[in-house]
C-alpha cells in the first residue's frame, strides 16, 4: 500500500533525520560481514588521534548509543546543509579528536546521542575500505537496494551527516525495510548476513541502564525495540527521525511500514502507534 497526501507524490523525497541511521548502519554491518571491521574493535584502531578514553570506545558502543560522546559537534553540518560546510568527513573527525572528553564513562549507560558517534563510524568505514563514504555507501547500500533517491546532499557535500543527513523517497526506503524483513536478502541478492541482521535486533545495552526516547523497551544496533512477543523476544523495531520519518518492521507479523512526513515527530509517532496497533492485530 502506497499513498501520498497534500502536495506530495509517492516519489517525493524528504529529509530523514535520525531515520538515516538504518541505511548508514547497513553499510557498517556490511563491513563487519566482510571482516574489514569488528564490532568490538576500539575506535583508536582506525582513528589513532583519539585519546585514552574515547579511543577505547568500541564500534558496538557507537552503534548501541552506550559510547558517552556528546550529541553533536559544530563541524558536523545540519541536515539542511545539502552542500555540506566546506570540510571533509576526515577533517571534521580530526577536529572532534582534539577533545578527549565524554559525558559519561563508555558502556556505563545507554543514552541517545547519535551525531558524533555516527560521524566516527563513517570515518572508520573510510579508513577500513580506503574509499570515501559516498563511494562505499553506493556500492554497499544504495546500489544493491536500488535506492535511487537516497542521498546525503549534493555532490559538493564531502562531510555528510552520517547519522541524520539523508533524504529519500517512499519506495526506496521500503526496499531497505524489505531487506531487513527477509533477513538480509533483497531480490535474491544478499546484502547483509543473517547474523548481522539478528545482532542489530538484539538488546545491546549489555547490562547498562537504558533511557527510552519514546515508548521503547530497549535499543539494539541502531534499531529501537518497540515490541516484544509473548516470550519477551523483540519483534517490532523502529528508527524515527525528528522531521517526521518513521520506518518500522514487525518480524513476527511479517510487514514493514514507512511514514514519510514533513512535520513534527510528535504527529508521526502518534500515527505510527495507531497504524502499527491495527496492523499487528491482523493475521498474516
Amino acid at each position: 500500500y502506497k499513498k501520498a497526501f497534500g502536495a506530495d507524490t509517492t516519489e517525493t523525497a524528504h529529509l530523514l533525520a535520525s531515520a538515516t541511521k538504518i541505511a548508514s548502519a547497513t553499510a557498517m554491518m556490511s563491513l563487519v560481514d566482510d571482516q574489514l571491521i569488528a564490532l568490538d574493535d576500539p575506535v583508536r584502531k582506525y582513528l589513532p588521534k583519539f585519546g585514552t578514553v574515547r579511543g577505547a570506545i568500541t564500534v558496538r558502543q557507537l552503534m548501541a548509543q552506550t559510547h558517552g560522546l556528546p550529541f553533536s559537534h559544530q563541524c558536523i553540518p545540519m541536515p539542511e546543509q545539502r552542500d555540506g560546510n566546506g570540510m571533509t568527513l576526515e577533517e571534521c573527525v580530526n577536529i572532534i579528536a582534539r577533545e578527549d572528553t565524554v559525558q559519561f564513562p563508555p558502556g556505563s549507560k545507554q543514552n541517545y546521542q547519535p551525531a558524533v558517534s555516527y560521524h566516527l563510524m563513517g570515518r572508520i568505514a573510510e579508513v577500513a575500505t580506503g574509499q570515501n563514504w559516498a563511494t562505499l555507501f553506493e556500492q554497499r547500500v544504495t546500489g544493491p537496494l536500488e535506492m535511487k533517491t537516497f542521498n546525503y546532499g549534493t555532490a559538493k557535500n564531502k562531510n555528510p551527516r552520517v547519522g541524520g543527513g539523508g533524504s529519500c523517497a517512499l519506495q526506496d526506503y521500503g526496499n531497505l525495510l524489505q531487506m531487513y524483513l527477509t533477513r538480509g536478502v533483497y531480490k535474491g541478492r544478499r546484502v547483509l548476513s543473517e547474523t548481522s541482521v539478528a545482532e542489530m535486533q538484539k538488546d545491546q545495552s549489555q547490562g547498562a541502564p537504558f533511557t527510552p526516547l519514546h515508548n521503547n523497551y530497549a535499543y539494539g544496533l541502531t534499531w529501537w525495540i518497540d515490541g516484544l512477543d509473548e516470550k519477551k523476544r523483540p519483534v517490532q523495531f523502529s528508527c524515527a527521525g525528528a522531521y517526521g520519518a518513521v520506518p518500522w518492521i514487525h518480524t513476527q507479523a511479517g510487514y514493514g511500514g514507512f511514514l514519510l512526513l514533513k512535520d513534527k515527530l510528535t504527529k508521526s509517532k502518534h500515527l505510527y502507534y495507531e497504524l502499527s496497533s491495527i496492523l499487528n492485530a491482523m493475521k498474516p
